[in-house]
């Protein structure tokens, strides 16, 4: 068989080794890639240089434009990802509460960072 052949083979044996792995990471980068993104916008407002998320993030920024070509995606991704982190909430809030009412004032007054 000619070593370009072998090789070839080598390297769909490499492909498959790591496959499990091609799709936790992008979905690990775009959590911590949007957490840094809503610290810096929380910080410095929505014209904060990209290259401040991508260093919070610990990511290149080539990650967040390959995940959100445009600063407004990035933006609108954000928002998403707080209103669904707000909704997730409030099951865990009024388990945890006496009633609905502490329970709601409880989600209007903890800071969008904590877990329920």
């Amino acid at each position: 068989m000619p070593i370009r052949n072998r090789v070839h083979r080598g390297l769909g044996r490499q492909r498959e080794r790591f496959r499990g792995n091609h799709r936790a990471d992008p979905r690990r980068n775009e959590q911590a890639l949007l957490d840094a993104a809503a610290a810096v916008f929380a910080a410095s407002g929505v014209d904060a240089p990209v290259r401040d998320i991508a260093a919070a993030a610990a990511v290149g920024m080539s990650t967040i434009y390959r995940h959100f070509p445009t600063r407004a995606d990035l933006v609108i991704a954000v928002y998403r990802h707080q209103v669904d982190a707000c909704a997730e909430a409030g099951p865990a809030l009024l388990a945890s509460s006496g009633t609905p009412h502490a329970a709601l004032t409880r989600w209007i007054t903890r800071p969008a960072t904590d877990p329920a």
